[in-house]
């Protein structure tokens, strides 16, 4: 907090039990989450919840069966989410990071 004008988790993960207190820590921190629906992994049902504290400066984007894979027609939403946050979002990730505000104390 401070330092950086935002983030961009892209299929963040954290302890359940610490979501108050980054929520508190990130308090005013503009937040752009993306998660994938069905991410065994990294559960979507903590990361709503940690953007649900963070309240209005955060957004969550969610993706279901984005890319499928190779070696089959399965649909996955695992290894998805850089392509789905940086590809598929990208151009509006930037604009919308370039339209923030710098934050902190530059060096």
């Amino acid at each position: 907090p401070g330092l950086f004008a935002a983030l961009v988790p892209v299929a963040s993960h954290f302890e359940v039990w610490r979501a108050a207190w980054a929520a508190e820590r990130l308090r005013g921190t503009p937040v752009w989450a993306f998660h994938g629906v069905g991410d065994l992994c990294c559960p979507l049902e903590d990361v709503e919840d940690l953007v649900g504290r963070l309240g209005w400066c955060a957004k969550l984007t969610k993706y279901r069966d984005r890319r499928r894979d190779g070696e089959s027609d399965a649909p996955s939403v695992h290894n998805s989410a850089c392509t789905v946050a940086f590809v598929d979002y990208g151009p509006a990730v930037v604009r919308w990071l370039l339209r923030l505000p710098p934050r902190g104390n530059p060096a």
